[in-house]
């Protein structure tokens, strides 16, 4: 009788111990995977930080009446960052496309 009591407490141990070790890998596992999606957006945005969307070139930032605007010295293509456009309409000046088509 002994002995049966023996095995199955060994038995509930070694359950035990294999749910843990399991927990322990899953929670590991679930770190590793976080890892990885944080380097692939770090990647991300390294690679494509400041690169002209429409030909890939670095762009420059530039200030434009007190606002800092990205323009492309390539293909001359201009982004705003959000806010920044309603920076930059004034209601009693040119309009803003002629204003921007006159960049330099």
């Amino acid at each position: 009788m002994s002995t049966t009591i023996n095995a199955t407490a060994k038995h509930v141990e070694d359950a035990y111990i294999a749910e843990q070790e399991m927990e322990m890998r899953e929670l590991r596992r679930a770190k590793e995977a976080e890892d990885m999606a944080q380097r692939q957006a770090r990647f991300q945005r390294e690679a494509h930080y400041m690169h002209c969307p429409k030909c890939g070139t670095r762009m420059k930032t530039i200030k434009f009446e007190g606002v800092a605007i990205d323009k492309c010295p390539h293909c001359e293509g201009i982004y705003l960052d959000k806010g920044e456009l309603e920076q930059l309409r004034h209601e009693n000046e040119p309009g803003l496309l002629h204003r921007l088509f006159h960049i330099e």
